[in-house]
């Protein structure tokens, strides 16, 4: 099985050719989480999502601005009131208009009003100050929940990637045994049935190389999932290209996956931004319940069939509003409040229980990687030692197959262990404050 193994971004591709320059002659894992960070919709969504968050906050700095209105009407009417309003307001009224058949019968007249008004909040109850410090901290916890987003994508692509180095290194094992156990057959002369003995070891031979054969299939189907999963994460077409820039899944996770940033992650300082963002809005709602303080003016200009003229109005307010939906509101933010910030405390617990239980798996796996990168020095070379002992005949057929089947079990093991060191790797990284900017992932050697 001679497939190609990885697949390659066509726009890079594409892009270098129309440029003049070379295809990358390597995979690299920069190159991938760069295209991910440009096409992924659920970072551009939470992107969008803190932008639309301190839009609100700039909007809601306002409130102290006043609040100017513009009303404009035109209209035609024979209602006795609205004529003799209209009419004062255009300061044309006369002693004829007192008339009293003039009074109650005065015809149809038309008329247009604009008003231009302002009004001045001087005291809310402190609403509008607390509505805006409560959403400061939605901003900050929309930005803590952006940075999450962005290190999960990273440490999904991290995770593929990673896993199709392990499958790489895996299936270039299984080539290798698969091209020693055919040339081993095929210069196998006693395997016929007139020979039971040879021809059980020619048996065993080609069972053994079954299970290459059958292991490698199995390999190659994780790894055609892994490239998919990139192609849909990507938002590009892949076509074949030279294998991944890393090979070695401990250099890698030293790089990508650094294990040293132990904080609280983004995702429990998110929900602790938005406790704190409830337990302000307390104020807000509170202030439900308060006298509002305020000053207006407003200027109104009336046109009519005698002339124009103008007339202002200015003063202050006291507006004290009861609502029946309004009570209970005061309380009903204090249990969100307290719902938000057990939500808070439970996501940083369950960061704690995730991060602990990752730190000795990391150390462990690491251990048994490198035992069993030992075990396959030993087996490769117990296998040119019966190799030679086969060739001699002091080992027989059936042995020779089951140092074969020893290192398929070893391979899998080995790529066992590896995928679980990386898992658990990624699994402390996704419970740090590790920001994979792409700039900055792009300076990591």
């Amino acid at each position: 099985m001679k497939t190609a193994i990885f697949t390659f971004i066509t726009g890079l591709l594409v892009g270098a050719v129309a440029s003049g320059g070379e295809a990358p002659k390597d995979l690299t894992f920069t190159r991938i989480w760069s295209k991910i960070s440009e096409k992924s919709d659920e970072l551009k969504a939470s992107q969008f999502q803190q932008e639309a968050a301190e839009i609100r906050k700039r909007r809601l700095a306002r409130h102290w601005w006043p609040k100017l209105h513009i009303d404009s009407s035109a209209f035609n009417t024979d209602d006795p009131t609205v004529n003799f309003i209209n009419i004062l307001g255009e300061h044309q009224v006369t002693t004829q208009d007192f008339n009293p058949t003039v009074l109650n019968v005065p015809g149809a007249h038309s008329f247009a009003q604009t008003t231009v008004g302002a009004d001045f909040a001087i005291y809310d109850g402190g609403q509008s100050g607390a509505a805006l410090s409560a959403q400061k901290k939605v901003v900050e916890a929309q930005s803590f929940m952006t940075q999450e987003t962005r290190l999960q994508q990273y440490t999904e692509a991290a995770r593929i990637y990673g896993r199709m180095m392990i499958l790489s290194n895996e299936r270039q094992t299984l080539d290798r045994l698969e091209a020693k156990i055919e040339k081993t057959i095929s210069k196998y002369r006693l395997g016929t049935k007139a020979n039971p003995v040879g021809f059980s070891g020619l048996l065993a031979l080609k069972n053994a190389k079954a299970k290459v054969v059958a292991t490698e299939a199995q390999v190659a189907v994780e790894i055609h999932g892994d490239e998919k999963a990139l192609e849909l994460m990507s938002g590009e077409n892949f076509v074949d290209a030279p294998a991944l820039a890393q090979s070695n899944i401990l250099l890698f996770t030293s790089v990508y996956a650094p294990t040293a940033i132990r904080d609280v992650s983004f995702a429990a300082k998110a929900q602790l931004a938005a406790s704190e963002a409830a337990e302000r809005r307390i104020k807000s709602e509170k202030a439900r319940y308060l006298p509002h303080l305020g000053l207006f003016a407003q200027n109104t200009y009336y046109t009519g069939d005698r002339g124009n003229a103008s007339g202002y109005t200015a003063g202050g307010y006291l507006r004290w509003n009861f609502d029946a939906t309004d009570f209970g509101a005061a309380e009903e933010a204090k249990l969100e409040a307290a719902a938000a910030d057990s939500r808070a405390q439970a996501v940083e617990l369950n960061d704690r229980i995730r991060a602990d239980a990752a730190a000795p798996a990391v150390e462990s796996n690491e251990k048994i990687i490198r035992l069993l990168q030992q075990n396959e020095k030993r087996l490769s070379d117990q296998w040119q030692v019966s190799l030679q002992l086969f060739r001699a005949g002091s080992v027989s057929a059936n042995q020779l197959a089951g140092v074969v089947s020893n290192s398929v079990d070893l391979a899998q093991a080995s790529a066992k262990a590896q995928k679980s060191y990386l898992a658990s790797r990624l699994e402390l990284l996704s419970r740090s404050n590790f920001d994979p900017l792409p700039e900055r992932i792009a300076q990591l050697k």
